[in-house]
């Protein structure tokens, strides 16, 4: 090859290298925009935040930059209530309300302020989408679920539509919509107003049914009074769902504590843990007790809405207190047939054993006794309840609450 043919191979080469220089600095800034999701859908990766002047501009904005509709599309339960959708409206200044709407109650509306990196992610998501081009024509073959509406709202108020329908099929859309539902906790509220359904006495006291204030918690509060059943659970959160009342001077608001699953483990009311769901009277006293609802709890309960029931009692060896008449044909077989387990007994648990009818209270700790858990009597000692039932003989009134 001539000599004069190699300035021309140098070229070439020179060409090539600064292509493969440019294509090393331009790909990773297209790849901050676009990357490729499963589908093959354009997935929306934030650039990094805005400093504080761009920031500030887009919070100066006044109105609406995003909303998110989610409708749960499906048969609706108009007997038991369910949560049937959801919204999510975001302002320009940080501000995020969800809406949750149910089959049967009224809307629970939560309000949070969010981050302004948060903020730009949306932002960011607003402009590059805005239009709606990108995901014209989508369509899924879904017949439930839940459908999505995405709608953003420009510097002047003008509205877009982004998408609206199933998009299960795309990535950036449902990475949307779970970080905006990721600022609230799930709606647990139901099983709530159930529970406060059942006590009308508390309901009517209740002035945020459909707006409890929700909090995010790393432990119970020290000397919660968890379920009978459920004293041993543990999680590494909870919720708590408070409801104010117009009680709350003298006697505080009703609080629920929550597992991260939704189980309810405690309820706060009256600034006691305690729970007065039957009352005893012996030996002249009158006790209040807890029933372990999860568990036996709900036999009793179910006979005593017959009416009271009276049981001669003895001190028997264990410092168990058995019944002395067996309450045949009255008992549930939920109750007779109950599975005992192998647990730690204290004074004041009110329990029974498998395959017999007799209702024993505790005076003194167990272990390894093996029963099934009826009930607790609330805030007493072992030295207490020793004094008020003595060692003798005697008759034990158990009834529901005059309320109930």
């Amino acid at each position: 090859m001539s000599d004069e043919k190699k300035p021309g191979k140098s070229a070439i080469r020179y060409v090539v290298l600064l292509l493969i220089v440019a294509a090393a600095v331009l790909l990773p800034l297209c790849l901050a925009k676009f990357g490729k999701g499963k589908d093959g859908k354009n997935v929306f990766t934030p650039l990094p935040s805005a400093d504080e002047d761009t920031m500030r501009k887009i919070k100066s904005i006044d109105g609406i930059l995003l909303t998110i509709g989610v409708d749960d599309i499906g048969l609706i339960d108009y007997v038991n209530d369910q949560t049937r959708g959801s919204s999510y409206e975001l302002h320009y200044n940080g501000k995020l309300i969800r809406k949750s709407y149910h089959s049967n109650s009224d809307p629970e509306v939560h309000t949070v302020m969010i981050p302004d990196n948060d903020l730009y992610y949306f932002y960011q998501f607003c402009k590059e989408y805005g239009d709606g081009s990108e995901f014209s024509g989508h369509q899924e073959d879904v017949c439930d679920g839940e459908m999505y509406y995405f709608t953003y709202y420009d510097e002047v108020g003008m509205k877009h539509s982004i998408f609206g329908g199933y998009c299960y099929q795309i990535d950036v859309l449902q990475d949307i919509a779970k970080h905006a539902c990721s600022f609230f906790y799930p709606d647990y509220s139901i099983p709530c107003r159930q529970e406060l359904a059942a006590r009308p006495e508390l309901l009517d006291t209740v002035t945020n049914l459909c707006s409890p204030e929700i909090e995010k918690l790393t432990s119970l509060p020290e000397g919660c009074w968890v379920e009978l059943g459920y004293e041993e659970y543990s999680s590494d959160f909870y919720y708590e769902y408070t409801y104010s009342t117009t009680e709350d001077a003298e006697k505080g608001p009703i609080v629920f504590y929550l597992s991260k699953n939704g189980v309810r483990l405690a309820m706060k009311n009256n600034r006691t843990w305690d729970r007065d769901d039957v009352i005893i009277e012996v030996n002249g006293k009158t006790l209040t007790a807890t029933l372990a609802y999860k568990a036996c709890g709900e036999a009793l309960y179910q006979m005593l809405q017959e009416g009271p029931l009276t049981i001669e009692m003895k001190m028997e060896r264990h410092s168990v207190l058995y019944g002395g008449d067996r309450i045949e044909g009255e008992m549930p077989s939920a109750f007779y047939n109950a599975n005992p387990a192998r647990n730690h007994g204290r004074p004041g648990d009110i329990i029974g054993f498998y395959q017999d009818t007799k209702l024993c209270i505790l005076t003194e700790e167990m272990d390894d006794l093996r029963h099934v858990v009826v009930g607790r009597i609330n805030s007493i000692s072992e030295e207490e309840l020793k004094e008020i039932l003595g060692d003798g003989e005697y008759t034990v009134v158990i009834s529901l609450p005059t309320s109930q």
